[in-house]
């Protein structure tokens, strides 16, 4: 819209910039979700792990989420989104009409066929960009050969389950759920597997309708950035002893386990924590020093309560809960 006025004999044109300012803070909001869409997603990455995949300076799978995954995807969704507005405003400029729209002109019809055409005949550039689950799944090794159990562990990463025990039909997956497979079913003998499909309503009556053997070393070496090793130290108060078992998991799912030398620090916690769990003192009757010494700060407590801390028995348990954790 434009504005016309005289002055001294000369007529003016004042044109509104509203449209300009409306175009430009719709062309930042759209950088602004291209740029989020490009960081968001299901993979757990933080953001500053995300810029530094986009400078290709991150782990292996954070460079091929972000490169071969999220961009195209971004980039597809910005061009496709910018075609479709331009070819509306032509279709109904050239026709004169504001309620033109491609079904009434039979384009939608073609458009299918276009598409079909592209994805049979040239996989819509699936391969061209890299964006295909067999590399995806091959990891750093894109030369090699994946099985179909490893594709599915991709797409279902969560549905990944180990047999319970050395045999039987009962898988444990790595979402923390169990899910059993079907009377005589040959899978019986894999010891993991890559779910597909579950049916029933969760819990013990799931079970395992689809699913693929997945190779041990195929599946560590596939998923070595978000297998995560740990060690737990566990103490017995009734025989007095310590142990500690060293885990490799993969989300809920425990991939091997074996001893491991006991820390003295997470033995002390594993003390604390199984006094806690016995409702036992601490520190007990018969550390007569340790008792002494905390008698003593409760008692400078009462005289001077801000110079000394408040270890009254609910505070001083709540200490111990917290250090044990």
């Amino acid at each position: 819209m434009a504005r016309i006025t005289r002055k001294k004999g000369c007529y003016l044109l004042h044109k509104k910039k509203t449209h300009s300012l409306i175009l430009i803070l719709m062309g930042v909001g759209v950088l602004l979700l291209a740029l989020a869409s490009v960081f968001i997603g299901s993979s757990h990455m933080t953001l500053s792990e995300g810029f530094k995949a986009l400078f290709h300076r991150g782990t292996a799978a954070q460079n091929r989420i972000i490169w071969n995954i999220r961009l195209p995807r971004v980039l597809a969704a910005v061009i496709a989104g910018a075609g479709l507005s331009l070819s509306g405003l032509i279709m109904q400029t050239t026709l004169r009409n504001p309620l033109a729209s491609p079904s009434v002109l039979g384009v939608s019809n073609a458009a299918v066929f276009g598409a079909n055409l592209s994805i049979i005949a040239f996989a819509g550039g699936f391969l061209v960009t890299g964006n295909n689950p067999r590399d995806f799944a091959l990891g750093a090794n894109p030369t090699a050969e994946v099985s179909p159990g490893m594709l599915l562990a991709t797409a279902f990463p969560e549905w990944i389950a180990r047999r319970r025990g050395a045999s039987g039909s009962v898988y444990h997956l790595a979402n923390g759920t169990d899910a059993r497979l079907l009377p005589g079913d040959d899978l019986e003998r894999c010891e993991f597997l890559a779910v597909a499909r579950l049916g029933g309503s969760g819990g013990d009556a799931q079970t395992i309708r689809l699913a693929a053997p997945l190779d041990r070393s195929e599946l560590e070496h596939g998923f070595a950035d978000r297998i995560v090793t740990s060690v737990r130290t566990v103490f017995n108060p009734d025989t007095g002893r310590a142990a500690a078992r060293q885990e490799r998991k993969l989300g809920e799912l425990v991939l091997a386990e074996g001893s491991a030398a006991v820390d003295p620090a997470e033995l002390a916690r594993a003390v604390v924590a199984a006094a806690l769990e016995r409702n036992l003192e601490i520190p007990a009757r018969s550390a007569a020093a340790s008792r002494r010494f905390l008698d003593r700060v409760r008692f400078a407590r009462r005289l001077d309560p801000e110079h000394y801390p408040d270890w009254n028995d609910d505070a001083w348990k709540e200490l111990w809960s917290r250090y044990a954790a």
